[in-house]
């Protein structure tokens, strides 16, 4: 019987984090990586959705 998989992604503030597993609930691999936020002006804070979001996700 062929084995199912699924990945889950979260992308946060500080991180992304993305964590692969089985049809059995059992984690197969894990990995989180980190990208900047940046504060153009006071009280105003972004990211860079092409290099931090999308680049995250090519990285998990």
């Amino acid at each position: 019987m062929k084995e199912s998989y699924f990945m889950g992604i979260d992308t946060g503030t500080n991180s992304s984090k993305g964590v692969l597993i089985n049809s059995h609930g059992e984690i197969i691999a894990e990995h989180t990586t980190e990208h900047a936020m940046t504060n153009p002006a006071p009280g105003h804070y972004e990211h860079d959705a092409d290099k931090d979001w999308w680049g995250d996700l090519c990285i998990l």
